[in-house]
């Protein structure tokens, strides 16, 4: 027990408050974390990335007061949901370029994401009058729905790999 004690360290990722919740949801290759620190739901709850012991808090996109971040790839760009002045929406996020809204399929109003692979696809739902279809945005930006099993409404992707291969519920 004791070599395996020795092999890990617990270290606390700092956050908006002292006193807030911080909830990291993944981490990459080269260590950095995201998550969100806030209190569950509201606007004090913002997406952050932790890196080399420092903390970056992502922001929301315009008219939003809330935002979470659920994954990130080794080139460190960070996907997750923030809310808009509409609805709640799938961003992306970079240093260079900031946090951009991944959209929606036609007809939907608001999207989630989830997890990002090395590649830049970026997988996780669109919603709206057809119910929760689980999608894919390329590389490029363009959103596929991945579909659902007959008689649902509701799917989800959750994580994609580097050969493109998706994991999800229906």
């Amino acid at each position: 027990a004791s070599q395996v004690a020795s092999l890990y360290t617990v270290l606390e990722l700092a956050g908006l408050t002292v006193d807030s919740v911080r909830i990291a949801r993944e981490i990459s290759a080269n260590g950095q974390v995201v998550g969100r620190a806030g209190y569950i739901t509201g606007s004090d709850t913002q997406a952050l990335l932790w890196m080399g012991g420092g903390v970056e808090t992502l922001g929301t996109l315009p008219g939003g007061d809330y935002s979470a971040a659920f994954g990130l790839n080794d080139l460190g760009k960070v996907v997750g949901t923030s809310n808009s002045a509409n609805s709640v929406r799938a961003f992306a996020w970079t240093t260079g370029s900031g946090m951009s809204d991944l959209g929606t399929l036609p007809q939907d109003s608001g999207s989630e994401a989830f997890d990002i692979n090395n590649r830049g696809e970026v997988v996780g739902t669109s919603s709206g009058p057809e119910g929760i279809r689980a999608v894919l945005w390329n590389s490029q930006g363009a959103i596929k729905n991945l579909g659902k099993l007959p008689g649902g409404n509701i799917s989800r992707a959750f994580a994609i790999n580097e050969s493109t291969q998706v994991v999800g519920t229906a």
